[in-house]
C-alpha cells in the first residue's frame, strides 16, 4: 500500500494513526453499520495479534464498540478480554466517549455527562488505560467553552476535523482563558489535502505530521502492519494520537494562539430540517427533564430509602444514543427506530418525574382540612414566579396558596387548569391548595375582531397589515421596526435545492423575504385571569400560517406560538423575524457563557464546503440578544433548537429558522424520512424579552432557562402520614449573585451532592450557595469528581458555601452533607 505522504522536510517526523471513521447510518442502513462494526474491530484485532506495533483508534461505545460487544457476547466471548487487553496496552486507543455528538448541536450538560460517563466506562473497561486526547470526529470546533470543557473533563489535547483543510495545531485559548493544544485534523489522508486558508498559514508548523489512514467504515489493511515492519522509527511510525500532540508539546512555546471564537456558523444549513420531527431538537428537551429529576431526586433523598443512580444515568444514556453527529440523515426507517426511542426515553423521564414528585408530596407537611396539596417543583437556582398547566378534572374548585388567598387560574388548553404560582423556591418547592368552590375556574373567552391585550408591561395591538405594535408602558416606546413587519413577522426565504446526488448539502444565500399577509378578519383575543393571548392567521403562498401573541400578568417576557401548515415541497426556509428599531450587537448564548457575534472573518475555521453561502448566519445555545447600552431584545427560541439565527447588518433585522421547506427527502446515498420535505403541521414556541441596558445587566438568560424549564406540578392523593415529614415549602439550594447559575445538582451517593456553577457574564464573582442542610465538606472537582480546586478557597458558614468563581468560570462541587 501507498504511504508516501508530504512533509515539512526531512526531520519531520511522521504519525500514523488508523481509524475507521463510524458515521451511524451514513449512506447505509444502521444495520449494514453495525455489521461493519463487527468486521472492523474482528480484523482490528486479528492483525494486532500477528503485528505488535500496530496500533487503532477507536470512536465511539454507543454507536461503534456495543455491535460489537453484543456479537461477541453471543458468539466469541474471548474476544472481549481480548479487546479489553488492547486497550489497557494503549494499542486500542479511544478517542471520543461514549458518542460523538455535534457539539454546537446538543446541550451544556450533555457535552460533560457525554465525556464524563465515556471516561468512567473505558476506565472500568481497562482500568489502566487513561484518555488523553478528545477528537470530535467530523465535526467542527464548537463553542469557546471547549478547551475549559475538555481540561475539566480530564484531557489534555482537543481534535476536530471541519472544515477540510490542511492539518494545523495551535493553543486554543477559550473564553475564560482556559488553554488546550489543538489540533485541526482529518480522518483520512483525503481529508488533509484540502486547501489551507491565509490565517491558518501563519500559524507556526512544527515539524511534526498526523497521516490518517482509514475513512467512513472502511475495514484496516494488514498490508500497513507489513509494511511499517521497516519503516526508521524516528521518521514515521503507526502511532496513537496521543503520541502525535505529545511530539507537538514540545514546540508549545513557538504554537500560535488562538481564540476563543474558532467558528460560528457550524452546520448552519441544517437550521429547521425536519421541523419539530427534527431528532436533536426533541432530543434536547430530554436534557432538561433529566436535569429535573436529579434535583428531584436531591429533595427526596432525605425520605427515599437507599440512593439508586443506575436509573438516571440509564436515562442520560438513551439520551445520548440519539447525539450521534449523522443522525439527521439517517435513512426513514432508521430514523422511526431513533425517533421512537426519544419516545420512549421522554416518557420513561416524565414518569420517572411524576413518580419522584408524588414522593415529595406524600412526604410534604399540608392542611388536610383545607384541600388537596398540589406541589409545584422548580429546579433552577433562584425563586421564580409561572405559570403552572395542572392536570385535574372538570368541576367547582379554586387554587389557594398557602396563606388561603385565593390564586388565580382557569381552564385552559387540553382539559389543564392555569393558575400563577408565585415566588416558587430555588431547587425547591412550594405547596398550594386545590379546593371546593361554588363554581369552576373561569373559561377565557374570545373576542373575535378584538385587537389587543395587555398586562403591567406592555400594550399590544395589531395594525391594518397585521404587524404587531407593542408598547413599552415603562419606557413609553414602541417596540420594533412595524415598517418591517414588526416583531414577530413570520416570512419566507426561498433557498437553492440540495444537490441532487447529495442531499445533505444545503447552500446558501437565501433569497428575499416572502412575509406572511396576516388576514385581520381571523384577528381575536381573550383576557384570561392568568393569561391575555392575541390570535392572527395568514398566509406565505398556499402555506398557512397562525401566530398566538401571549402575555402574563407582571411578566415582561412575551411568548409566541407559531404554527406553519406546509402543502407544498419547495426550497426555502420559514422564519421568525425580529426588525430593530436601533443599532446594537448580537450576543450568543452559549454552553456555559455567551460570545459576541461580530467579525465573522476573523474566525479561522469558519464555513465548511457543504455550508457556504450563509454569511451572516450563526448558532446559539437557547437565545440570543440584541442590545445597545440603554435598551435591547432578547430572543428565546424554541426548546431545544439550536442554530438558525441571522442578523441582516443592513436592515437590523434578526431572523430564526424555524422550518426548513425542501423539494426532496434524498439524504446521504438514499432516501431519508418524508420529514424532509417540511411538509405538514409544525407548531414552534418562542419568546421575546424587551429590557432596558445590556443583556448582562437584564440577565437574559435567566428567561431563557425560565422559558425552557417550566414549573412542575403534582396533586397529592393523601396526607402526610410519615415522621420524617417535609415542610409545606422548601428550598434545598439557592445560587448568588445572579451572573452564577447552577447548571445542575445531582446526588452522587447517600449523603453527597454535585453542584456545577457557571458564571455568565464575564465577571468574577464569590459565589453564595445556600443549603438545606448544613454541609461538612466541600471539594472543587474535575467533571469525574478528582480533586482539581484548593480546599483552603472554599468556605463554609453553617448553611452557606463561599467559593470564587472566576469571569466564565465552570465550577463543579461535591459537597458532603452532615
Amino acid at each position: 500500500m501507498n504511504t508516501q505522504h508530504e512533509t515539512e522536510g526531512p526531520e519531520c517526523t511522521q504519525f500514523y494513526t488508523i481509524t475507521s471513521h463510524q458515521d451511524f447510518a451514513w449512506t447505509h442502513s444502521r444495520a449494514w453499520h453495525e455489521e461493519r462494526y463487527i468486521q472492523v474491530l474482528r480484523t482490528v484485532l486479528d492483525i494486532m495479534r500477528r503485528h505488535p506495533h500496530y496500533i487503532f483508534q477507536l470512536e465511539t461505545k454507543l454507536q461503534q464498540l456495543d455491535p460489537f460487544l453484543k456479537w461477541a457476547g453471543e458468539h466469541d466471548a474471548h474476544l472481549i478480554d481480548e479487546l479489553k487487553l488492547r486497550l489497557g496496552e494503549g494499542r486500542l486507543e479511544v478517542v471520543c466517549a461514549l458518542s460523538n455528538p455535534r457539539i454546537s448541536e446538543v446541550y451544556p450538560e450533555t457535552i460533560i455527562r457525554n465525556m464524563a460517563m465515556g471516561r468512567a466506562y473505558f476506565k472500568n473497561l481497562a482500568p489502566e488505560y487513561e484518555q488523553k486526547v478528545y477528537n470530535a470526529v467530523d465535526l467542527m470546533p464548537g463553542c469557546s467553552q471547549m478547551p475549559q470543557i475538555c481540561r475539566l473533563a480530564g484531557y489534555s489535547y482537543y481534535m476536530f476535523t471541519r472544515p477540510q483543510g490542511r492539518q494545523v495545531v495551535f493553543n486554543w485559548v477559550g473564553l475564560d482563558g482556559s488553554t488546550i493544544i489543538s489540533s485541526r485534523n482529518g480522518y483520512g489522508i483525503s481529508h488533509d489535502r484540502a486547501g489551507i486558508t491565509p490565517a491558518c498559514a501563519r500559524l507556526y508548523r512544527p515539524p511534526v505530521e498526523r497521516v490518517m489512514l482509514g475513512g467512513d467504515d472502511s475495514i484496516p489493511d494488514e498490508a500497513l502492519a507489513r509494511e511499517a515492519r521497516a519503516w526508521d522509527g524516528r521518521k514515521k511510525k503507526i502511532s496513537t494520537v496521543t503520541a502525535y500532540f505529545e511530539a507537538v508539546e514540545k514546540y508549545r512555546d513557538k504554537l500560535s494562539d488562538a481564540g476563543p471564537v474558532l467558528d460560528s456558523l457550524s452546520v448552519f444549513s441544517t437550521a429547521g430540517l425536519q421541523g419539530v420531527h427534527n431528532l436533536y431538537f426533541r432530543n434536547n428537551q430530554i436534557e432538561d427533564l433529566l436535569l429535573l429529576c436529579e434535583s428531584l431526586e436531591l429533595m427526596t433523598s432525605g425520605v427515599s430509602v437507599g440512593y439508586d443512580g443506575d436509573k438516571i444515568e440509564g436515562l442520560w444514556v438513551d439520551l445520548l444514543e440519539n447525539t450521534g453527529h449523522a443522525l439527521l440523515h439517517v435513512f426513514a426507517e432508521d430514523f422511526e427506530e431513533r425517533s421512537d426511542l426519544i419516545t420512549r426515553t421522554q416518557k420513561k423521564a416524565r414518569e420517572y418525574a411524576a413518580c419522584l414528585l408524588n414522593r415529595l408530596a406524600e412526604h410534604a407537611q399540608w392542611d388536610n382540612s383545607t384541600g388537596r396539596a398540589v406541589i409545584v417543583a422548580n429546579r433552577l437556582g433562584w425563586k421564580r414566579s409561572d405559570v403552572v398547566r395542572l392536570d385535574v378534572p372538570e368541576g367547582n374548585y379554586q387554587i389557594k396558596d398557602q396563606s388561603g388567598r385565593v390564586v388565580p387560574c382557569e381552564y385552559g388548553d387540553e382539559n389543564k387548569v392555569r393558575f400563577m404560582a408565585g415566588e416558587v423556591p430555588s431547587v425547591g418547592y412550594k405547596t398550594f391548595y386545590l379546593c371546593p368552590a361554588d363554581h369552576p375556574p373561569q373559561i377565557p373567552t374570545w373576542a373575535d375582531g378584538s385587537n389587543s391585550i395587555e398586562n403591567e408591561c406592555y400594550r399590544i395591538a395589531t395594525d391594518e397589515q397585521g404587524s404587531l405594535l407593542i408598547l413599552d408602558k415603562k419606557t413609553h416606546r414602541t417596540l420594533g421596526d412595524s415598517a418591517k413587519g414588526g416583531i414577530g413577522a413570520v416570512v419566507f426565504r426561498s433557498a437553492f435545492p440540495p444537490e441532487a446526488e447529495n442531499g445533505w448539502v444545503m447552500l446558501g444565500p437565501f433569497g428575499d423575504a416572502q412575509r406572511c399577509r396576516w388576514d385581520h378578519r381571523t384577528t381575536r383575543s381573550c383576557n384570561g385571569a392568568v393569561r391575555c393571548v392575541l390570535e392572527t392567521s395568514g398566509t406565505i403562498g398556499r402555506t398557512e400560517v397562525h401566530r398566538s401573541v401571549c402575555l402574563q400578568p407582571g411578566s415582561r417576557r412575551i411568548d409566541f406560538g407559531i404554527t406553519i401548515h406546509a402543502r407544498d415541497k419547495t426550497d426555502g426556509v420559514y422564519r421568525f423575524a425580529m426588525p430593530c428599531d436601533f443599532e446594537g450587537e448580537l450576543t450568543a448564548g452559549i454552553p456555559f457563557g455567551a460570545e459576541v457575534r461580530k467579525e465573522y472573518e476573523k474566525e479561522l475555521f469558519r464555513e465548511e464546503f457543504f455550508v457556504t453561502g450563509y454569511k451572516n448566519g450563526t448558532y446559539a445555545s437557547r437565545w440570543t440578544d440584541y442590545s445597545s447600552d440603554e435598551y435591547g431584545y432578547t430572543f428565546i427560541c424554541p426548546h431545544g433548537a439550536y442554530t438558525g439565527y441571522e442578523l441582516d447588518p443592513d436592515t437590523r433585522t434578526l431572523e430564526f429558522t424555524l422550518l426548513r421547506a425542501r423539494s426532496t427527502n434524498s439524504t446521504a446515498g438514499g432516501v431519508g424520512t418524508d420529514y424532509m420535505y417540511g411538509l405538514g403541521i409544525h407548531t414552534f414556541r418562542c419568546a421575546v424579552v424587551p429590557h432596558e441596558g445590556d443583556w448582562r445587566q437584564a440577565a437574559a438568560y435567566r428567561d431563557a432557562l425560565e422559558f425552557h424549564n417550566p414549573l412542575m406540578s403534582h396533586v397529592a392523593t393523601k396526607a402526610c402520614e410519615h415522621t420524617d415529614a417535609l415542610s409545606s415549602l422548601q428550598s434545598f439550594i439557592s445560587v448568588s449573585p445572579e451572573n452564577v447559575v447552577l447548571s445542575s445538582a445531582r446526588m452522587v451517593r447517600e449523603g453527597a451532592w454535585e453542584l456545577r456553577l457557571y458564571e455568565t457574564a464575564g465577571k468574577p464573582v464569590t459565589a453564595v450557595i445556600e443549603t438545606a442542610h448544613v454541609p461538612s465538606e466541600v471539594n472543587i472537582t474535575d467533571f469525574s469528581g478528582k480533586t482539581v480546586g484548593d480546599a483552603q478557597y472554599v468556605e463554609l458558614k453553617h448553611h452557606q458555601i463561599h467559593v470564587p468563581v472566576g469571569a466564565w468560570k465552570i465550577v463543579t462541587l461535591r459537597v458532603v452533607i452532615g
